[in-house]
């Protein structure tokens, strides 16, 4: 008898092995990547649902180096609107939220280095000083 529950409980402990060893490092840190993810857009949409007024930020995008990016296109943002807001403050609200790979130029914040020009709305603007 004492044999069998030997045999029983190393047969356990082989399929408990087996099944950590089929979840590799990389295969946790990934999951544990998701979940971070999914926790980040979770307090997102309840900070963009709490805010009174939204914005829909629409910024033109090409990458020819990237294969899923090789073609122009339009991402949209929704950030939260408060008064005074620039659109350099809504570029860096959308970068620093959902989108780390949104890059552009900023410097001064003051309308003076003119480091932060971009199209906006069609015409030639600085980010930090077009509300």
């Amino acid at each position: 008898m004492s044999t069998q529950i030997e045999e029983t409980a190393e047969t356990e402990t082989e399929e408990t092995e087996e099944t950590k060893e089929e979840v590799s490092p990389g295969e946790r840190r990934r999951e544990r990547k998701r979940q971070r993810q999914e926790q980040r857009q979770r307090e997102i949409e309840k900070a963009v649902g709490e805010a009174e007024e939204t914005v829909e930020l629409k910024v033109f995008r090409y990458d020819p180096e990237v294969a899923d990016k090789e073609e122009p296109r339009f991402d949209s943002f929704t950030v939260p609107f408060h008064e005074g807001m620039t659109v350099l403050d809504a570029l860096i609200y959308a970068r620093d939220t959902y989108d780390s790979s949104l890059t552009f130029r900023h410097s001064c914040r003051q309308a003076v280095c003119g480091s932060d020009a971009l199209f906006i709305n069609g015409s030639q603007r600085l980010a930090c000083k077009t509300s």
